[in-house]
């Protein structure tokens, strides 16, 4: 049984957590209604669900890579403004970690799921975790799916899409442990390279 000091410390940490939450519902709210005093992203960022995905353990979807390149100036200029963004839903520091990741993924799945910005958000904040453990990079992929931001390891013509993974699962309501979901990403794509997959790409 805990003592009191233990209890205290627990009942603490869970107001920390509800305040947190409603911190983040009320920048999104005010986000979402275009009274967001901050900057904000200089554009939409394309949100097309294509290529290599994870929706669960039993099944992979792999296509066919038509072009994959650097992001432009004004493309991770977009990137940065929305990680910015994803840290200020929560009143947190940039980059988020998968912890504070998944606590955003929680408040915008069930209170703000048909806000595409704030999906991406949390789509840009979840890649920043695994570009972060691999050295990844950001850059744009397009395949007969259409155009996204991705993450691919240096000179592979492979990636993974952080923003559809992160749509997908909110719009099917599917419960997600983002640390399992990031760590099984890394170790399929991992996989492939070393079955020799992947081909090799010039940027």
């Amino acid at each position: 049984m805990l003592d009191h000091a233990e209890e205290g410390f627990g009942h603490r940490r869970a107001l920390e957590r509800r305040s947190g939450a409603a911190r983040a519902c009320r920048t999104i709210e005010r986000f979402c209604s275009g009274r967001l005093p901050k900057k904000r992203p200089r554009s939409p960022l394309p949100c097309a669900s294509i290529g290599f995905e994870l929706p669960n353990r039993q099944r992979l979807i792999v296509s066919t890579i038509l072009e994959i390149r650097s992001l432009s100036r004004d493309e991770e200029g977009d990137r940065q403004d929305v990680l910015a963004l994803a840290a200020q839903y929560l009143d947190s520091a940039s980059p988020l970690t998968i912890e504070k990741v998944q606590e955003l993924y929680q408040v915008v799945a069930e209170s703000f799921r048909d806000y595409d910005k704030a999906q991406i958000a949390v789509g840009i904040a979840f890649g920043e975790t695994i570009s972060e453990m691999t050295g990844w990079e950001w850059v744009r992929v397009t395949d007969e799916y259409g155009s996204e931001m991705s993450l691919s390891p240096p000179d592979y013509a492979i990636a993974c899409h952080p923003i559809s993974m992160i749509q997908k699962r909110i719009a099917t309501g599917e419960p997600v442990d983002l640390a399992e979901l990031r760590d099984e990403t890394i170790e399929v794509i991992k996989r492939r390279i070393a079955e020799g997959f992947a081909k090799g790409r010039s940027t």
